[in-house]
């Protein structure tokens, strides 16, 4: 059997949760051994994390699906606020958008998924406009399956670079 990669959370996997967040940190032994394995196969870590805390904390990862905190921008390169979760349909497998909290009024807002138009590594972008903002419906719990990351990649084992599903 040969393993395609190595996904990792952060938080009580890789690092202690018992510690605060400015000294949270990879034991060396640990970054010595996923180095070493990260040379044969990709080591991602999937965290809710955001990608500035992250990425220096984990120099032997070379992807890291990272969804807490990516700053939500509008069309103009204006900051909404922060991405909190994804929001997808179980039954229909698909992606449908992303929950934002807002920094104006911090209630969680969901933005569709034809909105978004790119999801870099520290920000998402979408075409929407501060008028738009005003009229995206409120976040509603009860309606969505919270697929995630982890969940993407358990209904999606498959997926790789190269995958067109």
């Amino acid at each position: 059997m040969k393993v395609g990669a190595v996904f990792c959370d952060y938080d009580g996997t890789l690092a202690r949760m018992d510690t605060s967040r400015e000294l949270s940190h990879v034991p060396e032994e640990l970054i010595g051994t996923l180095t070493r394995i990260g040379a044969h196969v990709p080591v991602a870590i999937v965290t809710m994390k955001d990608y500035d805390f992250i990425h220096n904390r984990v120099p032997f990862a070379n992807r890291w699906p990272c969804v807490g905190g990516l700053e939500v921008r509008l069309a103009d390169g204006s900051e909404i606020g922060t991405a909190e979760s994804l929001l997808g349909d179980e039954e229909e497998d698909i992606f449908h958008g992303i929950v934002v909290k807002p920094k104006a009024s911090g209630k969680p807002l969901e933005i569709p998924a034809v909105r978004i138009k790119k999801i870099t590594a520290k920000h998402v972008v979408t075409d929407l406009s501060d008028g738009d903002v005003q009229a995206l419906p409120a976040y509603r719990e009860e309606h969505w399956f919270h697929l995630g990351w982890g969940g993407l990649f358990r209904k999606h084992p498959e997926w790789d670079e190269t995958s067109r599903t």
